[in-house]
């Protein structure tokens, strides 16, 4: 999967990205931003009512920047390899994690043709080359 966030001079941010092969628990990955390189884990990936997924991320900052972020997310527009998913909530703590919900009804109908390069059991695997952007705001 690709998580990508967006330029914004508010909050400093500039583009990043992290692939991995897998989205699950236990993968980690790394954020690139200029002259940085962040980690991110995967903590938890659950799917609750049989319609939303979700997952927790650990992501650490450089020692240089003594703080962690959380993303509160959900994903409204349809998965599709050709689409960029956006991230519509954004807000930043001196702790946290990233976490999001998928629609799993969506991905259910969706991605669960073996060619698609999409599985679904109990984790959701995405291909690196689907990208996640993220909105970054306070709310």
């Amino acid at each position: 999967m690709s998580f990508q966030m967006e330029d914004n001079s508010i909050h400093g941010w500039s583009v990043s990205q992290c692939t991995s092969k897998d989205f699950k628990a236990g993968v980690t990955c790394s954020v690139q931003r200029p002259n940085q390189l962040w980690h991110v884990t995967v903590k938890e990936f659950q799917c609750g009512d049989n319609v939303y997924c979700g997952v927790v991320l650990d992501v650490i900052q450089p020692a240089t920047e003594l703080q962690s972020f959380r993303t509160m997310v959900s994903l409204i527009n349809k998965i599709d390899v050709n689409k960029t998913i956006r991230i519509d909530q954004f807000v930043k703590y001196a702790h946290g994690s990233v976490r999001f919900s998928v629609p799993r009804l969506l991905l259910l109908k969706d991605l669960l043709d073996p060619s698609s390069g999409f599985l679904m059991d109990d984790t959701i695997y995405f291909e690196a080359s689907v990208p996640f952007v993220a909105s970054p705001y306070h709310f």
